[in-house]
């Protein structure tokens, strides 16, 4: 019976497959492989550069029951992608091959895209007052929503309804303190060391078991975001286009 591949080797496997294209400049290693926190959870993240846009932006293989996620960026995307993300809450790119570890290139330009990746994840966050307000009007709308659903015990809405509220207060949060997201693993560090009580009112949330109960720390939540936010809204306010 053929021995299953380990990790590495399923790596070094799909490395040989994926250089035979001409097209394919750079392969590297991105994700939870690439740390410490890689586990049996975890599946194989490839990231190729090629030369001109890919026929797939994205493959999934599965090879002895561990998947692998290959991502096809073409090098003048790359870099559009990583400018958009600077000064942005969200750096998907930027994060991924900032801690990359590079398998093989035919090209030698992972380390400059590297260094620009570390670069935009270094920038300051920036934002305006029309991007916060509609933030606030987001909790607005759906905290009245939750509101509704709580009453009529409508689980599933109120728990949609509740997301929308956690997701505006966090990129309030995100905004105010000039930060971005970080991997999903130290998300709960950092609202704990930039805002205590932000974090207090986020974990008494999901702490709650009954809807009630999560509606109320609901409304702790969305008022402690609007205040960060600079508000509540007036009752009456507009935006100019």
């Amino acid at each position: 019976m053929q021995r299953a591949l380990q990790p590495k080797n399923i790596i070094l496997h799909l490395v040989d497959q994926l250089k035979l294209n001409r097209e394919v400049c750079v392969i590297a290693l991105v994700g939870s492989a690439t740390q410490n926190s890689w586990d049996r959870w975890s599946d194989i993240d490839i990231f190729v550069v090629t030369d001109k846009r890919h026929s797939d932006s994205r493959m999934q293989v599965c090879i002895n029951d561990r998947k692998v996620d290959v991502i096809f960026n073409a090098q003048k995307e790359i870099g559009e992608y990583l400018s958009k993300e600077k000064n942005s809450i969200r750096r998907n790119t930027a994060h991924l091959i900032a801690n990359s570890k590079v398998l093989w290139q035919r090209k030698p330009i992972w380390s400059k895209l590297k260094k620009y990746a570390q670069e935009v994840l270094r920038s300051e966050t920036t934002t305006d007052r029309r991007s916060m307000i509609m933030n606030l009007y987001s909790i607005d709308e759906y905290l009245a929503k939750a509101g509704r659903h709580c009453e009529l015990k409508d689980d599933i809405a109120f728990g949609l309804a509740s997301r929308n509220v956690i997701e505006n207060s966090i990129e309030i949060f995100l905004k105010k303190y000039r930060t971005f997201w970080p991997p999903l693993s130290k998300v709960d560090a950092l609202f704990k060391s930039s805002d205590p009580k932000f974090h207090r009112f986020l974990k008494f949330y999901y702490e709650k078991n009954t809807l009630v109960e999560r509606y109320r720390a609901l409304i702790k939540l969305a008022d402690y975001a609007s205040r960060l936010g600079g508000g509540p809204l007036l009752p009456n306010w507009s935006l100019h286009s």
